[in-house]
């Protein structure tokens, strides 16, 4: 039988909060905090103990979506952390769903990304010649951009992982697990032409991106390559393998991408992380709208 969800917060404001000796005015966010989860799980018609983490993130990427403040954010994370901390003192649930959901930083800057024709210019404009490095450098980038894998997990993709047939490379990614990432034509018309240039020199590493010597790449050599990329560029953005992958979110989510599929892709454990990337497209869109509006 489901808990009623109002006479569950006002026991706990009644109550709890009532012996904790708090003011009105703060018993009355606290319930306008906890009243706001309670109109999200009537949505999603589930009892208000039974609200795992998963639902928890969603709830906070419901608030992002709502428009609401980092620092709103936090304070309803606040009340929503006391409300299933007394629950779990007193036995009602488990775990606290919240406990693990940390702040919003308030101060916290939106990544650097490019947009799809800086993207398009980027990878013109390296693509240099049929030198062994320049086109191994080349399918570094197009594969980054393909898969919007991380710098790490691209670095320790072995040949043999490779899955030319479905268009698909396994790799392993934050905390060992394993995931696959998808490779686009273009990117796979540059990763054979940079394995067919591999076959033709000295390897000692199963690892797909090698030096010249036959041994892996190493990550500080992922940066050097960026950095050479964005001598010849000329776009006034400093990019890195991780603004490739911010590209990669970005352009998918202004391109209609639901929030838990970019998460799948992304290899994020919490969706709320892949939030970020819903105030990336707004704040994309409000440039657009600050371009076009004749009064803007």
């Amino acid at each position: 039988m489901k808990n009623d969800a109002d006479s569950e917060i006002i026991s706990y404001i009644d109550t709890f909060l009532t012996v904790r000796g708090l003011s009105q005015n703060t018993k009355k966010s606290y319930k306008e905090d906890l009243f706001l989860l309670k109109s999200f799980i009537l949505s999603l018609n589930i009892d208000i103990y039974r609200l795992d983490k998963y639902h928890a993130e969603l709830f906070i990427k419901h608030l992002m979506d709502e428009g609401l403040s980092k620092r709103s954010i936090n304070r309803v994370l606040s009340s929503c952390r006391g409300f299933y901390k007394n629950a779990y003192r007193l036995k009602k649930i488990p775990v606290n769903p919240f406990s693990g959901i940390k702040n919003s930083n308030e101060n916290y800057k939106l990544p650097v990304f490019l947009t799809k024709p800086e993207v398009d210019s980027f990878i013109s404009k390296n693509n240099k010649s049929d030198s062994f490095t320049d086109i191994r450098n080349l399918s570094i980038l197009t594969l980054l951009y393909s898969t919007g894998g991380r710098r790490e997990e691209i670095q320790s993709i072995d040949v043999k992982d490779i899955d030319f047939l479905n268009s698909e490379i396994l790799v392993k990614g934050k905390g060992n697990k394993e995931r696959l990432l998808f490779i686009t034509q273009e990117a796979e018309t540059y990763l054979k032409k940079y394995i067919n240039e591999r076959n033709k020199i000295v390897v000692h590493s199963e690892a797909l991106f090698i030096n010249k010597r036959g041994y892996r790449l190493s990550l500080s050599s992922f940066n050097n390559i960026f950095n050479s990329f964005e001598k010849v560029s000329g776009i006034q953005k400093h990019v890195t393998p991780h603004t490739i992958r911010h590209s990669f979110a970005t352009q998918l989510m202004d391109n209609g991408m639901d929030i838990r599929s970019l998460q799948e892709l992304l290899g994020h454990s919490s969706i709320s992380t892949t939030g970020i990337y819903t105030h990336l497209s707004l704040q994309n869109l409000k440039n657009i709208y600050s371009k076009s509006h004749p009064h803007a």
